[in-house]
């Protein structure tokens, strides 16, 4: 890894030592412009994989709550159950929704198929504002819309999907 030089602000690829996706550098920039002029920032990253289908995921897994011991709530649905979706050929994809236990606020997505890599931004804007899994589900999204399965998913949460079984 490099040195540390004082007074010295870095960006990118250069500062972890590996391969940083765009979005990534471009958000540790503005973060470190504004630390720079002593304004305390943050940013959320989400990961993309660009293939066919492309992956998406942002925020906490089943997996990390159950290690960590926290309470949560899981909702997964089915891209096959969304007309847009199947035109896209997203017939064996997912999004998926790790909400907490006691207060539903959304601490993970995790999409598998058509517009994942778009998709996920709802994911980081819901994670990054507190947002819960009820302001999901009363939130209009547009149809015939790969979005909507975002709001299907939130509503398997609480057992009140509409195009799938509960």
């Amino acid at each position: 890894m490099g040195a540390y030089v004082p007074d010295a602000c870095a960006i990118g690829g250069c500062v972890k030592g590996y391969v940083q996706p765009a979005h990534t550098a471009s958000a540790v920039g503005e973060v470190a412009a504004e630390n720079i002029f002593n304004q305390e920032a943050h940013y959320a990253n989400p990961t993309c994989v660009y293939m066919e289908p492309e992956a998406a995921s942002m925020g906490l897994t089943e997996e990390v709550c159950k290690a960590q011991g926290f309470s949560y709530k899981m909702g997964k649905f089915p891209l096959t159950a969304n007309g847009k979706s199947l035109i896209l050929n997203g017939d064996e994809d997912l999004v998926k929704i790790i909400a907490g236990g006691e207060h539903r606020e959304i601490l993970g997505m995790h999409i598998v198929g058509p517009r994942a890599t778009d998709l996920i931004g709802r994911g980081t804007l819901a994670i990054g504002t507190g947002c819960t899994v009820d302001e999901i589900i009363v939130t209009i999204h547009s149809h015939a819309t790969v979005t909507e399965s975002i709001c299907e998913t939130a509503s398997t949460v609480e057992k009140r999907a509409i195009h799938i079984k509960n």
